[in-house]
């Protein structure tokens, strides 16, 4: 599926060039731009296996022990989602974009278990997390700000 919206072959994008009479590289490569957070996906199952419902030991993996996987992980994709697209809460420069992609490779790295239950993170992840506190809340001063 994501052939879909990659080049070289990137059909659906193609497409939507034509549709909308503008350049098909160009389009395709923005819809690869945005189709890199789908990417990420595997990667998610190989290093939080509780959202497929397994473990590494075998044991039981409950309901709520795979949903704050989930959470975990959309923790670790509004920022990469972000800095991909340039735009969260307002359009961003390359500062802040270049930001967001460090705070989504902390959220995403697979560190040490802090050992808290059900929630699996690790503080590098909370690093990432304070990351994207720290832009988004340098984003809503922003709006406030402006007139």
């Amino acid at each position: 599926m994501m052939s879909m919206v990659t080049p070289p072959v990137a059909l659906a994008a193609y497409t939507a060039a034509s549709i909308a009479e503008c350049d098909i590289m160009s389009s395709s490569f923005a819809a690869f731009r945005f189709a890199l957070v789908g990417f990420t996906l595997p990667f998610m199952f190989v290093f939080r296996p509780e959202l497929l419902f397994l473990s590494a030991d075998g044991s039981e993996v409950s309901f709520w022990s795979a949903l704050a996987a989930a959470g975990v992980v959309v923790l670790g994709i509004i920022p990469l989602a972000a800095g991909i697209a340039g735009y969260l809460r307002g359009p961003l420069t390359m500062g802040p974009r270049a930001v967001l992609l460090v705070a989504a490779a902390l959220a995403f790295y697979p560190g040490r278990d802090l050992g808290l239950g059900a929630l699996t993170f690790s503080a590098v992840n909370l690093a990432g997390w304070a990351v994207l506190a720290v832009v988004v809340t340098g984003q809503l001063k922003m709006e406030r700000s402006s007139p």
